[in-house]
């Protein structure tokens, strides 16, 4: 993805080869380096994480505007993969409760 574009109610995702039209965008990107253009996000030296010349993207619960959210280590979490994972898994929850109106709670279940 080279660029990301807010058009009223959808965005515009640009990649090198293809366009694509989204009501939602998960940025799930790493914590390295951010290189796509994308107005109004803010890209933070990360120090949450011992090394230097990290980054995140600035978020309130992983949220970064309306419809644009941040998962994993780009969000700052200071863990390895399997909080990452979970931190996705939390933004899911939150696309879920947007489109059904209502929490979403996931935990195990007797099967």
């Amino acid at each position: 993805v080279t660029k990301i574009e807010k058009n009223a109610e959808n965005f515009t995702v640009t990649t090198q080869n293809e366009t694509f039209e989204a009501k939602i965008v998960v940025l799930a990107t790493g914590l390295h380096k951010f290189e796509i253009d994308c107005e109004g996000l803010e890209v933070k030296d990360n120090n949450f994480v011992p090394k230097p010349n990290l980054i995140y993207l600035d978020n309130n619960n992983n949220i970064i505007s309306e419809n644009l959210y941040v998962a994993g280590l780009a969000s700052g979490v200071p863990t390895m993969f399997s909080c990452a994972s979970g931190d996705g898994a939390k933004v899911a929850c939150n696309i879920f409760e947007k489109w059904s109106g209502k929490i979403a709670v996931v935990h195990d279940v007797k099967s």
